[in-house]
């Protein structure tokens, strides 16, 4: 499967692609404050909401034994709260969210290079690039992590009985407001934000946006000199009677 990534050309985009790396940014540094909101359910047992807990502090303890998480002081500390006041629950659900807006990482990509409104707002006004990726090169960095975009009108519902603190970070990740819908987006995620690397050969293309300058088309060029092999290069060049983005190989 060939994704793609809309980049502004600046010298970090210029590092990414010289070191072979993705950078996983915070849900909360998103353009869309409604990411990682969800409707989550607590029509849940007692058991189930220490099953859950339990599963949440592990995620930050790894390795950790049952035995050892159940005695630290938050888990039993936060097992109390919630027994003797449970209107407290739906504090914690929401302070796990906002932990996970701040803590996880998130690389998104889209599953089309010629979109008028993703060259508009993600590639500097069409002046940027965007990267091709073939996520079959080397699948564990990117098929058996990526999650394809779910698109809809309402929260989606989440009910802790039935998911573990992974599920629900995948979950969370990979569910948006339908009026995205035209980003065709896709998703990898980390459970730590920051540059992560990939093997250089699974960047397959670069295409040049049509307002690209020569100055900043150099700059790429000299970078991918300094690169063992280098990715097809493509250019984007506006149709000529119709709102339509033409992509067109180097000859």
């Amino acid at each position: 499967m060939k994704l793609y990534r809309y980049r502004k050309i600046n010298q970090h985009t210029l590092d990414s692609i010289l070191k072979n790396e993705l950078w996983f940014s915070t849900p909360q540094s998103f353009n869309d404050p409604y990411e990682f909101i969800h409707a989550i359910t607590l029509n849940s047992t007692d058991q189930d909401w220490q099953a859950f807990l339990l599963k949440f502090l592990k995620s930050r303890y790894p390795g950790a034994e049952d035995d050892y998480i159940e005695q630290l002081p938050e888990f039993e500390n936060t097992i109390r709260e919630v027994r003797s006041n449970p209107e407290r629950m739906p504090r914690f659900l929401s302070a796990t969210e906002n932990k996970m807006r701040s803590t996880l990482g998130v690389c998104c990509f889209s599953a089309r290079n010629d979109s008028i409104l993703m060259w508009s707002h993600y590639a500097d006004k069409h002046s940027g690039i965007c990267l091709e990726f073939d996520t079959s090169i080397n699948p564990k960095d990117f098929e058996d992590r990526i999650f394809e975009v779910k698109y809809c009108s309402a929260y989606t519902e989440l009910n802790i009985r039935d998911i573990d603190y992974s599920e629900l970070a995948r979950r969370m990740v990979s569910s948006k407001s339908d009026q995205w819908e035209y980003e065709q987006e896709y998703r990898i995620l980390s459970f730590t934000p920051g540059a992560v690397p990939y093997v250089n050969s699974s960047l397959t293309g670069i295409v040049f946006g049509c307002r690209c300058s020569d100055t900043d088309r150099q700059s790429v060029m000299n970078t991918l000199n300094q690169k063992a092999s280098t990715p097809k290069l493509f250019n984007a060049v506006q149709a000529p009677n119709r709102f339509e983005i033409l992509i067109q190989q180097f000859t």
